[in-house]
């Protein structure tokens, strides 16, 4: 990340371009670079294990047979392969959702973000507490209640 706002830096005092904001001040808040700083580890992991499981389950006896029927490749990934890895995606897409989150705060530090990690942290009272973990904590749990029940009537595989 710091090489990242080193680099924006560099760029900036050799051509006097600014491709990015790279810190938050009292008129303006930076969002393009941390959201894209943020989101490259969970595309890199998802594409990891995307890939993973779609190499395992090419390998399968029934995507074999699929082949042999004459079926094409887009036709087998579809019907077969990604109704049998969507469970191991959501396991892992639950993982990498709680990774992003520890790594907010970081985030916000770095780039002199007021967020709610940070609000978090400067403001210790129990009702704020509460109250920011509720914002956070509950439109996820809908959201994974949510996939999960969509996984499990695509799928009929209980995650």
């Amino acid at each position: 990340m710091p090489l990242v706002i080193l680099v924006v830096i560099l760029i900036y005092q050799y051509s006097g371009i600014l491709i990015l904001d790279v810190a938050s001040t009292a008129d303006k808040d930076v969002i393009l670079l941390p959201a894209l700083l943020l989101s490259i580890v969970p595309f890199v992991q998802f594409y990891k294990i995307l890939d993973q499981t779609i190499e395992e389950e090419l390998d399968e006896s029934y995507v074999m047979m699929a082949r042999g029927k004459g079926l094409s490749e887009t036709e087998i990934l579809v019907k077969y392969v990604m109704p049998n890895i969507a469970s191991v995606y959501f396991i892992n897409f639950r993982q990498v959702v709680w990774m992003t989150l520890s790594s907010l705060f970081v985030m916000e530090i770095l780039f002199f973000i007021f967020g709610a990690t940070s609000f978090l942290y400067t403001y210790h009272q129990p009702e704020i507490l509460l109250t920011v973990l509720v914002l956070m904590f509950i439109p996820l749990y809908i959201m994974f209640i949510g996939l999960k029940f969509i996984i499990e009537r695509l799928t009929g595989v209980s995650v």
